[in-house]
């Protein structure tokens, strides 16, 4: 750490200087001293999507020649649709294949990466859910078992109060598989009020659907 003692015209010298160091003033005089580095601390669910992405990155890395030109091909039949400008799209390449391997890895992180594009469109499977709130969450009842490789995503928005609205931003916070005999699913939540949706999945190939708004709840604790 460097030290400087300077004339009365220059005693209020401080800031940054260049990208790694600070000049600042102590009792013993002006000191140039490292930049401090602050750590944020990170949610476990970004933590973990950031994870999501790294693996699914790292395959794309490894793809073959092959597998790459299959997933150019399926990608130029995809539609987009920018939230912005309303202008339709075709997704790149990469982009469709993280965005279906990291859904994969979300309903199952010891899924594997699918290195191939799916083979058909994913209708759903036709699932209707209900919500009613309950001590410490929310408790989900489908309609019927959900379809083959189907599960069914949960997804919430908590509300300042019971007087905003929701806008489109849910939050995905559990995937629930409906067989016969246990239709129903219970999401605990913190005390508060909540928008909630659902959205169906195909777990093999991270497939999806739009998601299906069922109305806003206060969850008490």
């Amino acid at each position: 750490m460097a030290r400087a003692r300077l004339g009365m015209a220059l005693q209020d010298l401080a800031g940054r200087i260049g990208d790694d160091q600070v000049l600042l003033r102590t009792l013993a005089g002006l000191s140039v001293r490292r930049m401090p580095r602050y750590r944020y601390p990170v949610a476990p669910g970004m933590r973990a999507s950031s994870e999501r992405l790294k693996a699914v990155t790292e395959v794309w890395r490894g793809l073959s020649l092959a597998e790459v030109q299959a997933w150019r091909a399926w990608a130029a039949t995809q539609r987009r649709r920018d939230p912005v400008t309303a202008k339709v799209y075709s997704p790149s390449a990469k982009n469709a294949f993280v965005g279906l391997g990291v859904k994969v890895l979300q309903v199952d992180p010891e899924a594997p990466v699918p290195t191939l594009p799916p083979t058909s469109d994913y209708a759903g499977d036709g699932v209707r859910l209900t919500a009613a709130a309950a001590p410490g969450g929310v408790l989900f009842t489908a309609d019927r078992p959900n379809g083959s490789g189907s599960v069914t995503e949960l997804l919430v928005q908590r509300l300042a109060n019971a007087r905003r609205s929701p806008t489109d931003r849910y939050t995905s916070a559990a995937f629930a598989r409906f067989v016969p005999g246990g239709l129903s699913a219970f999401l605990p939540l913190e005390p508060g009020v909540y928008a909630l949706a659902t959205r169906p999945v195909l777990a093999t190939t991270g497939q999806m659907r739009g998601l299906t708004v069922l109305g806003v709840l206060e969850v008490g604790g």
